[in-house]
C-alpha cells in the first residue's frame, strides 16, 4: 500500500502538486474524497490515499508525473463504470476525470470532441440536437473513456460498428507524463492498440469521434413475455438473425419482470424475457422492418414505436443503478444450437438473484466489417454474443452469485468461440486478456506496451505484460 510521499511539509504532503493544478486534491475524510472513490460495482470498496480531481489535460500529466516520481500506484475514473474494479484503487492515486465532461459538435467536419470524464448521456445531448450520435453505452451514466478504449458495443453498431470504430483520434497522456496526440496518421500502432486495449497504455484526455446520422426520433421498444418461453424467444431471436438488416438490433434478456406500472401485477416479480430492438432506418420504415418480432403472440408488455433515440439510451438506466454488487462473463457463440439454447434456460431456472439476468445480443453486421487482424477486438463476425450478468446486494451471497455466473460460462464453452468481450470481464488476467484479444494480438500489445508504457504505469486493467526485447 503506497504512503503519502516524503519531503513534503508533514501538514500537507501534497503540497508540491496542488499550485500545478486546476482540479482539486482531496484526501480522506473530505467530501469529494468518498464522491470520488465511489464506483458503480458495489464489489469494490476501495479507498485511494489521494484522489486528484483533473480539470485539463496539464491536471492529468502534473497527476501522473507526481505519481510516478513519488513511486505511487495510480488509476483513472471516467464513470467509473468498469465492472471489474479497474477505475478505483486502494492506497494509490486515483486519477478523477469527472470533472472533464466538455462535448463540442463540429457540424462542418461531422465530429465531436469529447472529454475524458464524459458520460454518454452528456455526448447524446449535445450530438441529437443536430440529428447525430456516436455509438455509446446502453446504459447513459457509463463512460466515454472506458467503453470505448475496451471496445464499446451499442444499439447502433450492427450499423454503425463499435464506438472505438468510429473514433478519429485521442489526446493520450502517457505512463511518463508525455502528451501524443494518436491517430491513423499519428503513431498508428498505439492507435490500433487504444481501440480496444486503451486503458492499458495511458489517460485519454480527449477523443474525436466521427458523427453518424441518427435520430432524433428511432423505430423500436421492447415487448415482454413470460419466463417459461424463454427457450421459445431465444430460438426465434436466434433464427431473425439471418434475415435482420444491419438497421435493426435486437437483445433479448432473460430477467425477472420489476414492479414497475407498465408489468401486469401477475407477473411483477415473476421470470420474464424481454425483447428490445430498435430499427435505425427510416421510422416510418420502422413498422415493416420490426414485423416478425412484432408479430410473436402473447407478450404480456408491448411497448413499440417511434421513440426518441435519447429515451432508447437510457431505457435501461433505472434498472442498473450505480453501488449494485456486480460479476459478469461474456462468450460468443458461431451458432446456438438447441444443447445451448437448454443450458441457457436450465441455468436462468435457477438464477439465485432477481436482480441477475442474461443478455442475449447479435454481433456482425458494420462490427465484422473490419477483419480480426486489422483490429484488438476480435469475434467481430461471430452472430452471437452472451452476457452473463449477476447483481445482487448482500455481500453475503458473493460466493453463490460468482459461481452462478462461472457455472453457466462455463457450460457453455464447448459451443463457443472461446473469445471474450472485454468490456465484460470482471477477471482481469492473462489468460482473460488472450481470450478477448486473441494470442498475435495479446503478443503485439506486450511489444507495444515495452515501448509506450515500459514500467507498468497502467497496470490495473487488462493483463498485458511487456514483451522482452
Amino acid at each position: 500500500m503506497a504512503t503519502p510521499p516524503s519531503g513534503a511539509a508533514p501538514s500537507d504532503p501534497y503540497a508540491e502538486l496542488r499550485p500545478q493544478l486546476r482540479g482539486t486534491v482531496s484526501l480522506p475524510g473530505e467530501p469529494e474524497f468518498d464522491v470520488s472513490r465511489r464506483v458503480y460495482n458495489g464489489m469494490f470498496d476501495r479507498k485511494p490515499t489521494v484522489v486528484v480531481r483533473c480539470r485539463d489535460t496539464a491536471d492529468i500529466v502534473a497527476a501522473v508525473k507526481f505519481a510516478r516520481s513519488h513511486r505511487m500506484p495510480l488509476v483513472a475514473k471516467s464513470g467509473g463504470h468498469s465492472i471489474a474494479g479497474a477505475s478505483t484503487i486502494d492506497g494509490g492515486m486515483l486519477v478523477d476525470l469527472s470533472p472533464m465532461r466538455g462535448v463540442t459538435v463540429d457540424l462542418s467536419r461531422k465530429t465531436v470532441t469529447v472529454q475524458g470524464g464524459a458520460l454518454w448521456g452528456d455526448v447524446d445531448h449535445a450530438t441529437q440536437l443536430h440529428g447525430f450520435a456516436v455509438p455509446g453505452g446502453f446504459v447513459s451514466t457509463t463512460g466515454v473513456a472506458g467503453f470505448t478504449l475496451g471496445g464499446g458495443i451499442a444499439w447502433t453498431s450492427r450499423k454503425l460498428g463499435l464506438a472505438c470504430d468510429n473514433l478519429i483520434s485521442a489526446e493520450l497522456v502517457t505512463g511518463s507524463g508525455g502528451v501524443l496526440e494518436v491517430s491513423a496518421k499519428n503513431h498508428p500502432d498505439l492507435f490500433w492498440a487504444l481501440r480496444g486495449a486503451g486503458s492499458s497504455f495511458g489517460i485519454v484526455s480527449t477523443f474525436k469521434f466521427r458523427l453518424q446520422r441518427v435520430g432524433p426520433l428511432v423505430y423500436g421498444g421492447m415487448r415482454a413475455f413470460p419466463g417459461d418461453r424463454a427457450g421459445e424467444i431465444l430460438r426465434l431471436v436466434a433464427d431473425l438473425y439471418g434475415r435482420t438488416p444491419p438497421e435493426l438490433n435486437v437483445l433479448a434478456v432473460l430477467t425477472t419482470a420489476p414492479p414497475a406500472p407498465f408489468v401486469p401485477e401477475a407477473f411483477r416479480g415473476k421470470p420474464a424475457v424481454v425483447v428490445g430492438f430498435c430499427y435505425f432506418g427510416p421510422v416510418r420504415s420502422g413498422p415493416r422492418a420490426t414485423k416478425e418480432i412484432r408479430n410473436i403472440p402473447g407478450a404480456i408488455v408491448d411497448q413499440v414505436g417511434p421513440l426518441p433515440y435519447v429515451a432508447l439510451q437510457s431505457a435501461f438506466d433505472a434498472l442498473n443503478p450505480s453501488g449494485l454488487r456486480n460479476y459478469w462473463k461474456s462468450t460468443f457463440l458461431p451458432s446456438l444450437p438447441e444443447e445451448a439454447i437448454q443450458t441457457v434456460v436450465e441455468r436462468y431456472q435457477r438464477i439465485p438473484s432477481p436482480m441477475s439476468e442474461i443478455h442475449f445480443q447479435y454481433g456482425g453486421g458494420a462490427i465484422g466489417k473490419v477483419p480480426d487482424d486489422q483490429s484488438v477486438i476480435g469475434n467481430r463476425s461471430v452472430p452471437y454474443l452472451f452476457n452473463l450478468v449477476a447483481k445482487w446486494t448482500d455481500p453475503a451471497n458473493d460466493h453463490t452469485n460468482v459461481a452462478y455466473v462461472r457455472d453457466l460460462w462455463s457450460s457453455l464453452q464447448k459451443f463457443s468461440t472461446g473469445g471474450v468481450y472485454s468490456n465484460f470481464a470482471t477477471d482481469l488476467d492473462e489468460k482473460s486478456s488472450r481470450a478477448a484479444f486473441g494470442e498475435a494480438n495479446l503478443h503485439r500489445l506486450g511489444q507495444l506496451k515495452r515501448t509506450y508504457d515500459p514500467d507498468q504505469v497502467f497496470s490495473g486493467n487488462q493483463k498485458i505484460l511487456p514483451t522482452p526485447a
